[in-house]
């Protein structure tokens, strides 16, 4: 037999749910299940939060990242531009019949000179005005190692 006893005070004693095919649930046993119930819900919504925080700070690094897209791609196509222009004398020497070894040479040092002359001067900036923070950030930012 089942009782459940929900008044208060109790109407069935608890000496009932000593017997044999006896259940006994009283407003004391709901409570409990509430309880329960309750801190699993609490814990439930605390992972939900720090998965919600976690998606949050996800999506604002997506979203910080979209700034970058614009330079990134005018930089690309500034390299590439300075390549093609560099390439393009290199084959008319080569097609006037210059030497392809001093060709290359000079294809390789002048793209090396106008890759590095923006950054140069920058560098060159930032020390003369005393900005370490900006040269420790350039020195990241070229992949010079920070030993």
């Amino acid at each position: 037999m089942l009782f459940i006893d929900i008044a208060v005070p109790r109407d069935i004693e608890s000496q009932v749910a000593e017997l044999d095919d006896a259940y006994l649930y009283s407003v004391d046993d709901l409570q409990a299940i509430v309880s329960e119930n309750m801190a699993t819900r609490e814990q439930a919504a605390e992972q939900a939060q720090g998965i919600i925080a976690a998606k949050v700070e996800e999506f604002a690094s997506w979203l910080k990242s979209l700034d970058s897209l614009d330079m990134i791609r005018d930089y690309r196509n500034e390299v590439t531009q300075t390549k093609e222009q560099l390439l393009e004398r290199a084959l008319s020497q080569l097609a006037s019949g210059k030497e392809p070894d001093k060709v290359m040479v000079e294809l390789a040092n002048k793209l090396t000179n106008r890759l590095m002359h923006a950054p140069t001067k920058a560098i060159k900036d930032a020390a003369e005005k005393g900005e370490l923070g900006q040269l420790a950030q350039m020195k990241k930012m070229l992949g010079i190692n920070q030993e």
